[in-house]
């Protein structure tokens, strides 16, 4: 199904809800969702619907560098990338993408 397609995969660090630390996560986007897991091939440990983005935004934390961020209607997820570059490319792809869908 055109759904599960692969779009953009690969490392990034997220800050936890509850507890507000920051862990590395291996990321899978595709045209329906963002999928996270602990490593590839491991379980999955949440999504977030691509449907349910509102925005995308980088440079969003004065402390930590290569930060963007994902907007949704019941939460907002802050994410690290390894470099600048990483950080564009999946604010670019989130963004573009919700503006072709959205």
């Amino acid at each position: 199904e055109a759904k599960n397609i692969v779009l953009k995969y690969g490392f990034l660090t997220k800050q936890g809800k509850i507890r507000a630390s920051w862990k590395r996560r291996f990321f899978i986007f595709t045209k329906n969702s963002l999928t996270y897991y602990q490593k590839p091939g491991s379980k999955c440990l949440g999504s977030i619907k691509f449907s349910y983005i509102e925005a995308v935004a980088t440079d969003t934390n004065d402390q930590r560098d290569c930060c963007f961020d994902v907007v949704t209607p019941e939460r907002r997820y802050f994410f690290t990338a390894d470099s600048e570059s990483i950080m564009l490319d999946w604010a670019k792809i989130l963004t573009d993408l919700n503006q072709i869908l959205g």
